[in-house]
């Protein structure tokens, strides 16, 4: 196993705002939750099919797990976020080097975090406008603007990683 230098990598004014909308995402999925369970059926649309159309029924109790998975996966993450030395990367980490492709790696993690939240916030809308008859369908574009939504950031800071090898 290869010897990473152990940094703190110092959060950035964007970072942050990206930590706050994160965060501000799940307080949003939380509230609607909580809000929208009293007022559905018992019975909701529960599963869509790749085109976007309603293909399974459940308890609407569901909600709460799709308000759980995202703050799952968000607090996993920000742990995971204090270890960059534990990553794997497309480049060799050096000392020199480090602390740029540590905040890169960070970064990306950061921004899959927002998505998530982002895409649960909005299967959650979705499976709450179908439940009340307003919509029946995901549409055609939620499959692969989700996939977009996750591939991008890391796409994006693998790209920017191996074109900054050295500082």
């Amino acid at each position: 196993m290869e010897n990473k230098p152990i940094l703190r990598i110092v959060r950035t004014k964007s970072d942050n705002v990206i930590e706050y909308v994160a965060i501000g995402t799940l307080i949003i999925i939380w509230v609607y939750v909580f809000f929208s369970y009293f007022n559905l059926p018992e019975t909701i649309p529960i599963h869509f099919n790749v085109s976007g159309e309603v293909d399974g029924y459940g308890n609407k109790g569901i909600l709460f797990l799709l308000a759980i998975v995202p703050t799952v996966i968000s607090v996993g993450l920000t742990v995971l976020n204090n270890y960059p030395h534990l990553f794997n990367y497309t480049v060799e980490i050096t000392r020199e080097n480090a602390e740029k492709q540590y905040g890169f790696a960070t970064r990306m993690i950061r921004y899959l975090k927002l998505c998530i939240c982002f895409l649960f916030a909005a299967i959650l809308f979705e499976v709450n406008m179908s439940a009340i008859n307003t919509s029946n369908t995901l549409g055609p574009w939620f499959v692969p603007i989700a996939i977009a939504l996750v591939l991008f950031p890391i796409v994006f800071f693998t790209i920017k990683s191996r074109r900054t090898k050295r500082i």
